[in-house]
């Protein structure tokens, strides 16, 4: 028997929520980690708005930090349920778009 993926629809409703917040989880990968500078880059946004979002996905789990010793440069990634929820964002989309 198949297991069904267990989804926490109250982290997906948190991040739809915020535009901003549902940004910053599509631009970011579980692989490819990116700084805050090029996610505002990306996202030509304001510094403050993506840091304060990347915070906020950092404290709910979804973004992980890979080098939070450094004052400089972090790095940021998705966690796996991160990318879950960018999953279900991005079908979200496609099938609104149809």
């Amino acid at each position: 028997m198949l297991e069904k993926e267990v989804i926490d629809w109250q982290l997906y409703k948190f991040v739809i929520r915020g535009k901003r917040r549902a940004s910053v989880l599509k631009a970011l990968h579980k692989d490819l980690p990116k700084t805050p500078t090029q996610l505002k880059k990306q996202l030509s946004c304001w510094f403050n708005s993506s840091d304060r979002s990347l915070m906020e996905l950092v404290k709910k789990g979804l973004v992980i930090c890979l080098n939070s010793e450094d004052k400089t440069g972090k790095l940021y990634v998705l966690t796996e349920t991160g990318e879950k929820i960018k999953e279900l964002i991005l079908k979200s989309e496609n099938i609104q778009s149809d």
